[in-house]
């Protein structure tokens, strides 16, 4: 009996490295099978926030259109953004000339029809000297279309080219409607922000230089 287990013996162990030579020379060709691709929108996503999160700055000019608090206005804006300092002017606003906002960094001022205010943030200064309730903060990037660092970005939609076209973050909603032109690298056109406290449209005629 025990003579021929012998023979068993052999061919078992001889059909189990049979088999396990079969998985070795299988397993290469499966792992390979089961990663899937890049996805390319994705791809296009993460090139198009490496690039434009990298600018220092940028320069626009276009029109903008408030609801806010149950009042409305529309003005040119020229917005020119550094990378710790920014200036806005709108033209038109309640027809009362030009407003000029602007931040050094460490304060905001506004003025108009030769006065001043400084305040230590532009949401604080808007929403006491004009109840306006705007996410100045947030646009910097949105006008981008980039989410903003200060919310989450949730609901993120894309569009075939890897461009955000909807997200939420906190209260807001931000709408890119159009883009420049058909590039991966295209800035927004048509914006749109929508919230509790106020709608904004921004149109984009031009885009400056950048630095």
């Amino acid at each position: 009996m025990i003579s021929e287990a012998y023979p068993l013996r052999s061919l078992f162990v001889a059909l189990l490295a049979a088999a396990l030579s079969g998985c070795a020379a299988l397993r290469p060709d499966f792992v390979a099978r089961s990663v899937p691709p890049p996805d390319p929108q994705a791809l296009a996503w993460a090139s198009r926030q490496e690039a434009l999160t990298a600018l220092p700055g940028f320069d626009l000019s276009g029109r903008a259109a408030l609801q806010s608090d149950g009042t409305g206005w529309s003005a040119r804006l020229d917005w020119q953004q550094g990378p710790e300092t920014w200036a806005m002017e709108l033209s038109g606003p309640f027809n009362q000339g030009t407003l000029r906002l602007a931040s050094d960094g460490s304060a905001v001022s506004l003025e108009s029809g030769g006065q001043r205010i400084v305040a230590p943030s532009v949401e604080i200064l808007l929403g006491e000297s004009l109840g306006w309730r705007v996410p100045v903060e947030s646009l910097r990037f949105w006008v981008l279309g980039l989410p903003a660092p200060q919310w989450p970005a949730e609901d993120l939609r894309l569009d075939a080219s890897g461009r955000m076209t909807d997200v939420r973050q906190g209260p807001w909603r931000l709408s890119v409607l159009a883009y420049m032109d058909d590039t991966p690298l295209a800035l927004p056109r048509r914006i749109y922000v929508n919230g509790e406290a106020a709608e904004l449209r921004l149109v984009v005629q031009s885009w400056g230089k950048m630095p």
